[in-house]
């Protein structure tokens, strides 16, 4: 920031901190990028970017590891170890804006964590993306066109493994 006086920037270092993901890898192909992010404890999640002919989604995690146990996904490999909270899933979408350059079309919530087990985190997450904080975005899963990201409403499809008493609490 060149438009505030040193002191001021030196108060700002000293009295504020603004967390950020720590890019670890990122592993490349032609329509899809993988992302390994390491959280402010060192704990790591991954973010996957896809290109489609609609736009270009991320899937975002929300947990550090996984206690659903699904055979198909690798993310229950690692037990859960705690929830994400809202902004650091929110980090993952502007982190790899950031790195790309452009704006991200669709959020999926569909990376490591089982969504509803995180529930207080995930509708903060949902409700941040539904008042317009990051630009022109829309939640694929969540079947949405938010205000947060456009001028639409934002309605709720969340996917969930098994966490039925959630589902019923929408």
């Amino acid at each position: 920031m060149s438009n505030l006086k040193k002191d001021t920037i030196e108060m700002l270092k000293n009295d504020f901190y603004f967390d950020e993901l720590k890019l670890v890898t990122k592993q490349e192909d032609e329509l899809v990028k993988k992302y390994l992010f390491e959280l402010f404890d060192g704990q790591r999640i991954e973010s996957v970017l896809m290109y489609h002919d609609y736009g270009i989604s991320i899937c975002v995690s929300s947990q550090v590891g996984c206690n659903m146990g699904c055979k198909f996904c690798e993310s229950g490999r690692r037990k859960k170890v705690r929830n994400l909270e809202a902004y650091e899933m929110v980090l993952q979408i502007l982190m790899i804006e950031k790195e790309l350059g452009e704006r991200i079309s669709h959020v999926v919530v569909m990376g490591i964590g089982e969504p509803f087990e995180n529930y207080d985190n995930l509708t903060q997450f949902i409700d941040w993306l539904c008042e317009s904080i990051l630009g022109d975005t829309q939640i694929i899963d969540f079947k949405s066109k938010p205000k947060l990201f456009s001028a639409g409403r934002c309605t709720q499809d969340i996917k969930s493994s098994i966490i039925i008493p959630r589902t019923i609490q929408q």
